[in-house]
């Protein structure tokens, strides 16, 4: 479930350009359709898309035909009104357009979704793409190490790699960060942290790593350092998550483990932690079957925000309403091209064909999960051999979240 009419014109955006529409048959009582947000929910789903895709550029040319020395103002506009929130989605698109509409485009794109909806609003407006060097993301030149660990105490994250920059956030001493490129000097690298966020870090602070490291430095049991503390001359800052292996908590490279004092560390095992979950995804099974309907959260009806929601608050954690509004709650554990380190009870979530945050769902562990999603309330997988496999869900996930650690 979205969150406003606007961002639900954004998640009716699909894959097809903006093309002249035939007119649109009324139906008898435009009550009988249903209603999101305010907008009626008639036509055919290509229809409402690209009503969608219409109503959006309209919003910076009436007229539909761009012009070429704007192309700067439509680029920002993309940017601000189509892209998911660039704290946590990877896009930084450049270009320029001729004076007969054909346009070169450069920079990086997380998701092809983000990509193809700017083809098709640039189409919308009468350009032709002459040149894309947009990079997808993760950068290919990463290699079989796409991901790192922070050996450093804490490492700040930049909105870019070069003075003048913002802070955009911090990662701690043992933090899991998903590297999307690295710049060409290889002093920094563009990357998810743990909270999801994008931003550079410098190359110096991390240590990198393979996907079978990654999952198994987030294993459990874990450590959670309740009281910063310095131990062997090692600062430990509050809030970090180390692996514990035999007693010790594991630093990145192997070298100086720690013990932490008994008073400033909480250690979580399998045992504690599925304690905690299990009630959580038993009270999302209790809503097997019940059918789908926008903006409920009962057996009367529920969607896939709702469900998420309402399984969590059965242990008194209230998480917000809607599915773009939970994508940011928690610590980033999968993404589309890392699925390995999902546990129970994550939650996951999937685009839209714009490129939105637009449905979401909770992990139950071997590949399957368990969404709100037409007609009713079911089980997923992941897994292509399965009778529950979706393709369409399988292609739009996103990424995983993690409410409890």
């Amino acid at each position: 479930m979205q969150f406003g009419r606007f961002c639900l014109v954004l998640a009716l955006l699909g894959s097809g350009a903006c093309e002249p529409m035939s007119p649109v048959k009324k139906q008898a009582s435009p009550t009988t359709a249903e209603i999101r947000r305010g907008m009626v929910m008639e036509g055919s789903p290509r229809e409402r898309k690209q009503r969608a895709m219409e109503e959006m550029v309209r919003q910076i040319e009436p007229s539909l035909h761009g012009k070429s020395s704007k192309f700067p103002v439509y680029l920002a506009f993309f940017k601000r009104a189509f892209v998911g929130d660039t704290r946590l989605f990877a896009f930084d698109v450049s270009g320029n357009a001729t004076w007969d509409g054909k346009v070169r485009l450069k920079g990086y794109a997380e998701y092809p979704e983000e990509h193809q909806t700017l083809t098709d609003f640039l189409k919308c407006l009468g350009f032709t793409i002459a040149d894309d060097q947009i990079i997808a993301l993760p950068a290919a030149g990463l290699g079989d190490t796409p991901f790192a660990l922070v050996k450093a105490t804490h490492t700040t994250l930049y909105d870019r790699p070069d003075k003048p920059r913002e802070n955009m956030s911090e990662a701690l001493l043992g933090d899991p960060l998903f590297l999307l490129m690295s710049t060409e000097d290889g002093n920094y690298y563009l990357c998810h942290s743990a909270d999801g966020y994008v931003g550079y870090v410098a190359a110096a602070d991390v240590m990198r790593v393979n996907a079978a490291e990654l999952t198994e430095s987030q294993s459990l049991p874990r450590a959670t350092v309740t009281r910063s503390c310095v131990v062997d001359d090692v600062p430990v800052p509050a809030g970090t998550h180390l692996h514990v292996h035999d007693g010790r908590v594991d630093l990145p490279g192997g070298k100086n483990d720690l013990i932490l004092p008994a008073d400033s560390v909480q250690v979580t095992d399998e045992k504690q932690y599925m304690a905690r979950i299990t009630p959580i995804l038993e009270a999302a099974r209790g809503f097997m079957g019940t059918k789908y309907v926008w903006g409920a959260k009962t057996l009367d009806g529920i969607d896939c925000s709702g469900l998420v929601q309402t399984a969590y608050q059965t242990q008194g954690i209230r998480l917000p309403r809607d599915a773009d509004q939970q994508a940011y709650v928690g610590q980033l554990v999968g993404t589309r091209w890392y699925r390995s380190g999902l546990r129970a009870g994550d939650s996951l979530f999937f685009l839209s064909g714009g490129g939105r945050v637009s449905h979401t769902a909770l992990y139950i562990g071997d590949q399957e999960y368990i969404e709100a999603s037409g007609p009713g309330v079911k089980m997923t997988s992941f897994d292509p051999k399965s009778p529950a496999y979706d393709p369409h869900r399988d292609k739009t996930f996103c990424f995983a979240k993690r409410v409890l650690d």
